[in-house]
């Protein structure tokens, strides 16, 4: 049975049509995860940096500044050019950055997370007992 994201937001590649082109978003690549992850770790340190008490107060201008750094990620995912991306409006290049978590989300929370998770618990246990050792 599938979950209620899985039902919400379905992992299939998706076709967007940007300026009467047909562009296909399918599922994040290996050699294309540096680049995910530069891109994600971009957008995420602004909305750290701005998150004080618990509470958001989001820099609106500073986040519009860091959707630069989306750029090669969308270039990658879409195989078009960087000056196409930028090319792009904002409305068609936050579609296609919509489409590519939205095929991608599965792969990030489902199994990527859990994974990092478990790897981190183990590290971090095994460093204790290297410790207690000494």
């Amino acid at each position: 049975m599938a979950s209620d994201l899985e039902q919400m937001i379905p992992n299939a590649p998706r076709e967007l049509v940007i300026n009467g082109e047909t562009i296909k978003i399918d599922v994040i690549r290996v050699g294309q995860l540096p680049t995910a992850a530069q891109a994600a770790r971009a957008v995420y340190d602004v909305l750290a940096i701005n998150a004080s008490g618990g509470k958001m107060k989001l820099d609106f201008f500073n986040l519009i500044e860091k959707l630069a750094d989306l750029t090669p990620l969308v270039s990658t995912m879409t195989g078009k050019s960087n000056a196409w991306v930028e090319g792009l409006t904002p409305d068609d290049f936050l579609a296609i950055i919509a489409a590519i978590i939205e095929v991608n989300i599965d792969f990030f929370i489902h199994k990527m997370l859990p994974k990092m998770t478990g790897t981190i618990q183990a590290v971090t246990q095994h460093l204790g007992q290297m410790s207690s050792n000494v």
